[in-house]
């Protein structure tokens, strides 16, 4: 049983201009919007919606932080991301909350005939849902005193899963 991936229809619960003049949203906040619901960060959503540069000084970061939260409690911001997860799964018949539960399921082998193939596929499918796949980026100098600094005192048991026993086929 291979994984099937259902695509919704091109139109399905995308955002238009009469959608965002019933919200009374301006068109960044319309973006943002947009972003946050196809699984972005506030803070990223935020940056790219007002047309931040992409950065990675502490204090710009705190700051669109802090705008993307208030932007997310202003009450049409609200009601436009309800309505718009509500559109969503009705079209589709799944919220990405749900979407990514069966992915989980696949991944971790909980479905009964999952090949190796499908679970790889899920968890790639699912990487690209949350934003996983992209590269991360590290400002700065690493050392290996510093990989040492940053591990704990002392290792508990149970603090690390040192199962190595080959799974049953």
């Amino acid at each position: 049983m291979g994984l099937e991936i259902i695509e919704a229809p091109q139109d399905a619960a995308i955002p238009d201009e009469a959608w965002r003049e019933k919200w009374d949203l301006s068109v960044p906040q319309a973006r943002f919007v947009r972003l946050v619901w196809g699984g972005n960060t506030a803070t990223g959503s935020y940056m790219i919606a007002y047309g931040w540069p992409e950065t990675q000084d502490a204090k710009r970061l705190q700051s669109a932080a802090s705008s993307a939260s208030k932007l997310l409690r202003t009450d049409k911001v609200k009601q436009a991301l309800s309505e718009l997860q509500e559109r969503e799964a009705s079209v589709v018949g799944m919220t990405r909350d749900v979407k990514r539960g069966v992915l989980s399921a696949i991944a971790m082998g909980e479905i009964e005939g999952t090949k190796p193939g499908d679970r790889i596929r899920a968890i790639a499918l699912d990487n690209l849902m949350t934003g996983d796949n992209r590269p991360i980026m590290v400002q700065g100098d690493l050392t290996f005193r510093a990989v040492l600094d940053s591990l704990p005192d002392k290792i508990l048991p149970g603090d690390y899963d040192l199962d190595v026993t080959p799974p049953e086929e």
